[in-house]
C-alpha cells in the first residue's frame, strides 16, 4: 500500500469515527445524564415487579396492585400493636409528607401501612391508627395469602411469635420501607435509620432518574 493510499485510509477511518462521534453526540441531545441515586438502602436501576394481590383498604375500596398504578407509594409492613418501630416509622412518613407537600412540583406519593395482623387490626381500628399519624394515610389488611404475596415481592419478613402459653403473641418484622413506581414495581428500598429529610430528597432524586430514563409513549 503507497503512502498515499496509507493516508487515504487513515483520513477514512478518522471522518467514519468523527461521525459516529457526531452521531452518538446528536442521538444523546437533550437526553439528561443522571446517575442513579445513592440512597440509604437499595435502589433498582431494573425495577422488579410486584405479584398480583387484594388486601381490604381503610379507604373503603380494596387494595390491589392496580391501586399501586399510576402512584408512587411507600409502604411500610408492621402491626398496629407495635411498641416502636411502627409508630417511628409512621411518625417519618408524615415527616416525608410535610416535606414533600411543601415541595415545588412534586409528585406527591401514597403512604400506605400494611397490617399483618388482621384478626386484631380490624378496619376500623387501622383507620384510627393510621389517620393518627395523617389522615391521607392508607392502611390495609387482608388474609395471611395475600400478605404473604406482597411481602414477598416486596422482599419483607414478618413471622407471627407466641409467648410460652399462648395466650398472647407480637410480630418480628422487617424494618425497611419499600418504594414503588408508577407502574407497580419495586423500585428501593429504604433501611434503617430512617431520616425523613433523606428520603424526601433521595424520593425527588428517583422520580427525576426514573423519569429521564423512561421509554416515551408510543404515538
Amino acid at each position: 500500500m503507497t503512502s498515499i493510499a496509507k493516508r487515504s485510509h487513515l483520513f477514512l477511518y478518522a471522518t467514519l469515527a468523527a461521525c459516529a462521534l457526531i452521531s452518538a453526540s446528536l442521538y444523546f441531545v437533550g437526553k439528561p445524564k443522571i446517575q442513579p441515586p445513592s440512597v440509604n438502602g437499595i435502589f433498582l436501576t431494573t425495577p422488579t415487579p410486584i405479584s398480583p394481590f387484594t388486601l381490604q383498604a381503610t379507604t373503603g375500596q380494596d387494595l390491589t396492585l392496580d391501586s399501586l398504578k399510576q402512584h408512587w407509594s411507600f409502604i411500610f409492613i408492621g402491626f398496629a400493636s407495635c411498641p416502636d418501630i411502627c409508630p417511628t416509622t409512621l411518625g417519618v412518613f408524615e415527616r416525608v409528607f410535610t416535606r414533600l407537600q411543601k415541595a415545588p412540583g412534586i409528585v406527591m406519593p401514597q403512604f400506605i401501612f400494611v397490617s399483618v395482623d388482621p384478626e386484631r387490626d380490624t378496619m376500623p381500628k387501622l383507620t384510627e391508627y393510621v389517620h393518627k399519624f395523617n389522615p391521607s394515610f392508607i392502611g390495609a389488611t387482608g388474609s395471611e395469602e395475600e400478605l404473604k404475596k406482597l411481602a414477598a415481592s416486596l422482599n419483607v419478613f414478618y413471622e407471627k411469635i407466641y409467648n410460652s402459653d399462648k395466650t398472647a403473641y407480637v410480630f418480628n418484622h422487617s424494618t425497611s420501607v419499600a418504594l414503588v413506581n408508577p407502574n407497580g414495581e419495586l423500585q428501593a428500598v429504604f433501611t434503617m435509620p430512617l431520616h425523613a429529610e433523606d428520603i424526601s430528597k433521595n424520593y425527588k432524586e428517583i422520580v427525576k432518574y426514573v423519569a429521564a430514563h423512561s421509554e416515551p409513549a408510543p404515538q
